[in-house]
């Protein structure tokens, strides 16, 4: 038999084991390349959403803040009569589905890998009891839809079924259209157009916190039919709203305003018409009773004065639905004015994913040996807010936090 001396084509066992070993290496190497770089991206789009949520919220914020009166600002609930005071500077979040860590040393802000980047002491709630004693305690981090039995995310330590939330009521100058109104007066001092309520508002659907902006306007309470322009007399019902609207024929004590007939909104606070109004609860205005809370599903102001006029203002929204209704009766010897309306109007989104919104001033977070995390300056307004985004990473949810601290300094 005779053998030719050309090789045989193709590759050896061990040459194939070699080439498949480095190919599978290789392989590994570029899906690791590939998982860090979607890994990079979910944090960058998570980093770079939360920049630009937080840009829009300050926009929103300082806008608000800037053009209000620090005279005409609350942010504490608040619970007054003639002659006692008191108020808390948070508000009380029994929700479902809201907790809040109770651990003093709680890191506030974790990286995308839940490692701790940022130390954040708790912010302290101040409250303040009709006797003038000052009472301080720590509040943490919100959290929302945390399964029952949950620890906190941030630190491991149980969480409370429930939060001490920070929120704000204030008087803006501007209309439901959005303009600046100035006042007929040489002063040109802003003609006050509206009060905003900035309130928490947990997505039942969703899960997530939102901080979210609600508005009722002065021509909300103003007798005008939205249709023509023109006095109802004395009900009208726009669709999805109705307004009951009477007054004496002697009634003269709005003559002065403008439009005549209908009150300014300082005139609504200031019960005794003395020409002042005060939102500080140790110096507040003659009244017989004030309350102001945003704990529950509707959040409400209320105040009057039973002699020797009664006069009386109430405003309440549901925070979810956007329901309001106001009401309004004054009364000046045997004359009386009275309106009655209904509404819905949507709130604004100012932020999503919030772990805290908190809303401190002097008169209701003072700083002192007790409370060091207080506000110092008399006429500045601190506002500090969290955001969180959670995503899906290895091992399970990761989470990337922003917090972010205002200092506004109302000038009207």
């Amino acid at each position: 038999m005779v053998h030719s001396g050309a090789r045989r084509s193709g590759f050896t066992l061990l040459e194939v084991l070699v080439a498949s070993t480095v190919l599978v290496v290789l392989m590994a190497a570029i899906f690791l390349v590939l998982r860090s770089s979607q890994d990079d991206y979910a944090v960058d789009s998570r980093a770079v959403e939360l920049q630009s949520q937080a840009a829009r919220a300050r926009s929103i914020l300082e806008r608000d803040f800037t053009e209000a009166s620090i005279d005409y600002i609350y942010t504490a609930r608040i619970a007054n009569t003639s002659s006692t005071y008191s108020f808390t500077s948070k508000f009380y979040d029994a929700s479902a589905g809201v907790s809040q860590c109770q651990n003093s040393a709680c890191v506030w802000s974790v990286d995308a890998q839940g490692a701790p980047i940022e130390p954040r002491s708790n912010l302290t709630s101040i409250y303040v009891d009709w006797t003038g004693t000052v009472y301080s305690y720590r509040v943490g981090k919100v959290w929302s839809s945390l399964p029952a039995g949950s620890t906190c995310p941030a630190c491991g330590q149980p969480v409370l079924p429930a939060a001490n939330v920070g929120g704000a009521m204030l008087l803006s100058p501007r209309d439901s259209l959005g303009d600046f109104v100035l006042s007929d007066g040489p002063d040109n001092r802003p003609d006050w157009q509206a009060i905003l309520l900035y309130v928490p508002v947990r997505d039942t659907k969703t899960g997530v916190s939102a901080l979210r902006r609600f508005a009722v306007y002065l021509s909300d309470l103003e007798n005008v039919d939205p249709a023509t322009g023109n006095p109802p007399n004395p009900i009208y019902a726009a669709p999805g709203s109705y307004f009951y609207d009477y007054e004496t024929p002697g009634w003269t004590l709005w003559d002065n305003d403008n439009p005549v007939g209908n009150p300014s909104l300082l005139d609504l606070f200031d019960l005794d018409q003395d020409g002042t109004v005060s939102f500080d609860p140790q110096n507040r205005d003659v009244m017989d009773y004030e309350a102001f809370d945003l704990s529950g599903d509707w959040i409400y102001y209320y105040r009057y004065r039973a002699s020797p006029d009664y006069r009386m203002f109430y405003v309440s929204i549901n925070r979810g639905t956007g329901e309001t209704w106001i009401s309004l009766y004054f009364t000046a010897g045997a004359e009386y004015f009275y309106r009655y309306g209904y509404f819905v109007r949507q709130s604004e989104l100012v932020a999503r994913g919030v772990t805290t919104a908190d809303f401190s001033m002097n008169r209701t977070n003072p700083y002192s040996i007790t409370n060091p995390e207080g506000v110092v300056e008399e006429n500045i307004v601190r506002i500090t807010l969290g955001m969180d985004a959670a995503f899906a990473g290895p091992g399970g949810t990761r989470r990337l936090d922003r917090v972010q601290i205002l200092q506004v300094c109302p000038k009207n």
